[in-house]
C-alpha cells in the first residue's frame, strides 16, 4: 500500500502552526483535534518542523514553567524526515524505525499534504490483513 492511500483514507486535515507562535498559544490544538504532533511550517506553507507532546514535555525540564511564553521554534524538532504520496508503507515504516519517528510528514512539491503516523501504518496494516483473511475464508467457502 502506498502513502497516498492512507492519506485518501483518513484525510488531509493537517493541524499546522508557525514557529513564533507562543507554546501555550498552540497546546490547545492538540486536546481539540486529538493529536500528537503539529507540523511547523512558514508563512508559504513550506514544512520547517514538527512538535510533539514529547517536545514540550522536553522543553518543560529545560524551561521551566517559561516554556509556554516561549515561541515553538524554542522546542521544535527542525531535522524531520519525510515521505512522498508514492512511497510505500513500508518504507515509511521503515523510516518510522530507523528515525525513531512516530509522525512522517507527507510533502509533494514543497508543500506538505498530509501526515502519517505509526497508528495510520499499523490500521493500514491491519485492515489489508483483514481483508486477505476475508478472501482466503470465501475461497475455503468457494472449495465446498
Amino acid at each position: 500500500m502506498q502513502v497516498s492511500q492512507v492519506l485518501k483514507n483518513k484525510g488531509h486535515n493537517l493541524i499546522t502552526a508557525k514557529p513564533g507562535e507562543p507554546i501555550w498559544g498552540v497546546l490547545r490544538r492538540y486536546q481539540t483535534n486529538q493529536i500528537g504532533v503539529l507540523v511547523i511550517t512558514d508563512d508559504d506553507e513550506q514544512l520547517i518542523g514538527l512538535l510533539g507532546e514529547r517536545d514540550i514535555l522536553n522543553g518543560l525540564i529545560h524551561h521551566g514553567r517559561k516554556l509556554l511564553d516561549e515561541p515553538v521554534r524554542a522546542v521544535m524538532r527542525g531535522d524531520v524526515a519525510t515521505c512522498i504520496p508514492g512511497d510505500s508503507l513500508d518504507k515509511v515504516e521503515q523510516m518510522m524505525t530507523t528515525k525513531r519517528s512516530r509522525h512522517i510528514p507527507v510533502i509533494e512539491d514543497e508543500k506538505v499534504l498530509g501526515i502519517i503516523s505509526l497508528g495510520d501504518v499499523v490500521k493500514a496494516r491491519l485492515d489489508a490483513e483483514e481483508m486477505e483473511n476475508k478472501v482466503l475464508r470465501d475461497m475455503a467457502r468457494a472449495r465446498r
